[in-house]
Order: C-alpha cells, then structure tokens, then sequence
C-alpha cells in the first residue's frame, strides 16, 4: 500500500487592524500541530522585522520609500530629494497615518518666501502619501490639496548686443575660452560640455559627437547618458573650428575639460572655472563703461540690482537656440525638427521654448550675425 497523505488543513493568523481599517491577516497552511507552531513563530518574526502598519513613522517609511524609489535615478534628482526631505524634520517622528494637511501646509508657510523649495516640498509629499496609499500605511493622502505661492521661473534669455561685443574682446584662458565657444556655438548644456573629449571631435567630418553628460554627485563628477538619451551630431563652425585645433594640438590629455591629473572637473574646479569667466565677462563690460552691469553683493552682503540678470553657463545655450529659431528656423534654412535635434530636445519642446518669442514681438534683427549662423 502507497504511503498515506497528511490532511492538509489551513489557518488564519490575525495581526489586528491595518492603517485603513482593514484585518491585517494572514492565511498558512500546515499538516501536523508542530509544523503549526513553527509556521505561526516565523509569521510573527517576520511581521516584527517590519514596522508596524498603523504605527509606522514619517521617518520610517521615508527610508523604505527612498530605497526603493529615489536611489536609482540621477545623483542630481537624488539630492533634490534628499535636501527637500530636510525640510520635513518637525515631522519625521509623527505616525504617518496622523500627518494632516495642515501639518504639510505649515511646511509650506515655513517656507513661503521660497516659491521653488514649497514647490519640491508638495512633490515630494504628494509622491510620498500617494505611495503610502497604495501600499495600505494611510487611507487618504493629506498632500492632494496644499496651496503653494505663485512661482515664476527666471526667464531664459539670449546674450546682450554688449554682451556680445564683450565676448569678443575679452580675454579667457585657454580651457575657459574653449567652454563658452563650443557653449556658444554649439548650444550645448553644460553638463554635456564637461562630458567632452577629444574622441568625440571629428574635424575630418567637422563634427562633435554628443553621447555623454558629467552631472555631480556632492562635489564628484558622474559620467552618465544626456538627457533624455538623445545622442546626436553638431557641426564646428568655422570661428570655433581654429581655437578646437590649437586646444587639441595643445591639450595634453584625453578629457577636454579636465583638472590637472586627466580627470573630469569636480563640482568646485566647475564652480571655479565659470565664475572665472564671468568675472572677466563683467570686467571687459566695466571696461566699456557699462559699470554694475549685473546683480553683485555689497559690502554688507546685501544684492544690489543689475541692468540685467546674471550670467549662467546656460545662457550661451539659450542664445545658441534663439539664433537657430530667428537664422534658420524662422527664415525657412532649417526644420524645427532639425533644429530640435541640435539642441537635443523633442520637437514639441523646442517649439514650446523658443516659439515664445515671436510672442514676445522682440526685434529679431539683434541676433541675426554671419558669424554664427549654421
């Protein structure tokens, strides 16, 4: 005769109630009473391991949220959350599930004269509760209805006609040159210019290759894919082309924009390079008579109002895709898609960005210069 079967037979362990009201119970099945009380044991190791559902803290489910949500995206987006997440500290030892709007909207309020932080603080609360939903930790998100101050984002704008004529006679070194001409004439975003190296340069074809980004993590540079990984093709123009020979005749090592051993600038060195640049930008400016051109601090630390915004690497690419909209888009030489692949956008966003602008019925005889169209 065939050995005989043990009875199958099945039970409930009951954890009590969940955050939303809900039995929290589980079902094991067992055989004999030992296998019972062994399968019971290691239900509830395992439910002690983990925090308690109803009781769970915001600091708490933090730190599961993050690990499985944030840390595997860019070093940049990581720290937005991580300085953004600072800003909850009043609120890291309550329950979750007693956090209310009004808590939240007092975050908001602490905040009030910081339109970008009260921004990332309702993102980040909106993204962490509506987790916290899905996972059964609360049964209502307090994060759906928080009232922000308006935010305006600082306006992009192209380079200045004195602007311009600064650039022209300024007088940079060799490395720092070399940035705001392949910035300027090429349109690149800077994370992608301190990604280059001279293997991506093909004067042959008169090319440069963009396929990679340095973003930083702290004050250390992180090689990674371009935004949107969008790899694409932009031609050297000519006033670019003799200063990247010279430079690559010249430059000792394989990065072009490097530090002194070979490696990729740090987030300091970075710093260091563009203030250097706009410092003298500034000086030549002051030169022409053209005294406090931009915002600059006092002697009390106060900001003192400038003519005009200050300089920032990205305004070489915004005076790069406003030139190609009025030169070549506008005058029928080059499709938006084309000019969308030059600047590494979609179509619709370079539209969105640059369209804005006829909007703004500015006098686009200002940016038109032989010179630097494609």
């Amino acid at each position: 005769m065939g050995k005989e079967k043990k009875e199958v037979k099945y039970a409930y362990l009951d954890f009590g109630r969940k955050a939303n009201g809900k039995r929290d119970r589980k079902k094991i099945t067992y055989s004999s009473k030992k296998e019972l009380n062994e399968k019971t044991r290691q239900a509830q190791l395992e439910k002690n391991k983990a925090p308690n559902s109803s009781n769970i803290t915001l600091d708490e489910y933090w730190k599961l949220w993050s690990a499985a949500n944030i840390y595997t995206r860019s070093p940049r987006t990581v720290e937005m959350y991580e300085l953004t997440y600072k800003k909850f500290e009043k609120l890291k030892g309550y329950r979750l599930k007693d956090i209310t709007t009004t808590d939240l909207q007092q975050l908001i309020a602490d905040n009030y004269d910081h339109p970008r932080t009260c921004k990332n603080i309702s993102l980040l609360a909106g993204r962490l509760f509506k987790s916290a939903v899905r996972d059964e930790r609360i049964h209502k998100n307090p994060a759906e209805h928080l009232s922000l101050p308006k935010y305006k984002a600082e306006e992009k704008r192209p380079l200045t006609n004195v602007e311009l004529e600064a650039l022209k006679t300024v007088e940079l070194r060799p490395m720092d040159d070399l940035f705001v001409a392949i910035s300027y004439y090429c349109g690149l975003r800077p994370e992608e210019t301190r990604a280059l190296k001279k293997s991506d340069v093909d004067l042959d074809n008169n090319t440069i290759s963009i396929t990679k980004a340095v973003t930083m993590s702290d004050n250390a540079p992180v090689e990674k894919d371009t935004k949107n990984r969008l790899h694409r093709l932009v031609p050297i123009q000519k006033p670019l082309r003799a200063k990247l020979e010279k430079y690559l005749k010249d430059h000792p090592h394989e990065i072009l924009f490097c530090r002194e051993d070979g490696q990729f600038l740090t987030k300091s060195a970075y710093i260091a390079m563009t203030d250097r640049i706009f410092k003298a930008i500034q000086e030549e400016l002051e030169k022409k008579g053209f005294k406090r051109y931009y915002p600059y601090k006092n002697d009390d630390g106060e900001i003192i109002e400038g003519t005009v915004s200050k300089f920032t690497p990205y305004i070489f690419r915004h005076n790069f895709g406003t030139m190609l909209y009025y030169n070549c888009v506008k005058t029928g030489r080059m499709s938006t898609k084309k000019a969308a692949q030059l600047m590494g956008h979609s179509e619709e966003m370079f539209i969105k960005v640059y369209t804005h602008l006829d909007d703004d019925k500015e006098d686009t005889e200002e940016f038109f210069n032989e010179d630097e169209i494609i």
